[in-house]
């Protein structure tokens, strides 16, 4: 079976579920989660901090097919927690110099901490994979 452009794979939805859980955990303080954390928490050796974009990415493409903001601002490099280019252009705004990413990047985090719909998301997204 071919999956959909949109159809999350079983790494997708670990991932997906560590984001979730900890959206609901730093829902207060909206603190950003670092990639290596994230590769650690997927306890999966295929998954380290460098690759995790691409993971990210699908996820994030399934969030904003299905109207939710993109769930991967939550996640970010050690140093700034701030996301990387691949971000950016997935937002399609790869263009913005980096002295501007912070003011593009916050409003996107704080939309993905408030909304709330994400474990309904997240149920959908299992039920498509037939998780």
């Amino acid at each position: 079976m071919n999956k959909s452009r949109s159809e999350l794979s079983d790494i997708d939805l670990v991932i997906f579920e560590i984001l979730v859980a900890w959206i609901e955990e730093n829902k207060t303080d909206q603190t950003p989660m670092p990639y290596a954390e994230l590769a650690k928490l997927v306890n999966n050796p295929s998954v380290i901090p460098t690759n995790l974009g691409t993971y990210l990415g699908r996820i994030s493409t399934y969030c904003l097919d299905n109207n939710a903001p993109a769930i991967s601002a939550v996640v970010g490099g050690s140093d700034t927690c701030e996301p990387g280019a691949g971000f950016f252009e997935l937002i399609g705004r790869g263009d913005t110099k980096p002295e501007k990413r912070l003011e593009v990047w916050l409003p996107i985090l704080n939309q993905a901490y408030e909304y709330d719909g994400w474990r309904e998301l997240l149920a959908k997204a299992g039920a498509e994979n037939g998780s």
